[in-house]
């Protein structure tokens, strides 16, 4: 990951392998779900080893969920109490470690450049 990305968001998913989470220096938010024995079984080591790096990281493990709760494409899977639980958590984390530093004219555009909140 790049140096200048402030902050992650995983929905569950796999972690990534020891080599790759030292090169992890963004704020990390993991969600998952309580059901996904898998996923809740691995990350702890995970997360140890972002602590161990001191990056900041914080798990939420949603009860009554599956492996794909916030994906309302799946409604078997999608869970309504938890999904928008999860979302706004994930708004306040990046609001807490990234922020809109400008609106830079791009052409005929605007490019919004997120950087690291200092």
């Amino acid at each position: 990951m790049g140096p200048d990305l402030a902050a992650i968001a995983p929905f569950y998913g796999g972690n990534p392998t020891p080599a790759d989470v030292a090169k992890i220096k963004a704020a990390v938010l993991m969600h998952h779900g309580g059901l996904d024995e898998t996923l809740v079984k691995a990350y702890p080591a995970y997360e140890a080893e972002l602590k161990k790096n001191n990056v900041p990281i914080e798990v939420h493990i949603w009860p009554n969920s599956v492996h794909g709760f916030f994906n309302d494409a799946t409604p078997e899977r999608y869970n309504k109490a938890t999904a928008p639980q999860a979302w706004a958590r994930t708004i306040e984390w990046f609001n807490q470690y990234s922020r809109l530093s400008a609106y830079e004219p791009a052409g005929n555009r605007f490019a919004i450049n997120i950087r690291k909140r200092t």
